[in-house]
């Protein structure tokens, strides 16, 4: 069981990340090494190089070549190693970990393994469920 954060006055609640909570105290601060600050990944072993340059590109600096792909993981077959998926639903507040979820967002994701779990590539070995690796955006 991870830490209980807790605060007095509501609006004084944690609601979203430490690193994002860091990066907004930072980005507050007047000194140059706080305002230059950011926690970035430089490099993935997870995911094939299309993932990590559209991260790269798109969450982090807007160049593909920051975060270095060093696992050497190949694409599926169908080429396609990159899924996008819009789940609506509303992030609720879980009370005993004080983590957010969306319960749409989470059954989707079950459903969306489950099929890479059934339609697995050969060419990938034999089936490693801890091998796959869920990206989602987290907003409260």
């Amino acid at each position: 069981m991870g830490p209980r954060l807790f605060s007095v006055d509501e609006e004084l609640r944690s609601d979203c990340t430490l690193l994002t909570r860091l990066f907004h105290y930072y980005q507050g601060q007047k000194w140059d090494a706080a305002q230059n600050s950011r926690i970035i990944f430089s490099k993935n072993y997870r995911s094939t190089q299309e993932i990590v340059e559209f991260v790269s590109t798109h969450f982090y600096v807007g160049k593909n070549d920051v975060i270095e792909a060093c696992g050497n993981v190949p694409a599926p077959e169908n080429g396609h190693a990159l899924k996008f998926h819009h789940v609506r639903g509303n992030c609720q507040l879980d009370a005993s970990s004080l983590t957010w979820f969306n319960r749409q967002e989470v059954t989707e994701v079950v459903e969306i393994v489950k099929d890479i779990l059934k339609n697995w590539p050969s060419t990938w070995g034999s089936k490693d469920q801890p091998s796959i690796c869920v990206l989602s955006e987290g907003s409260q």
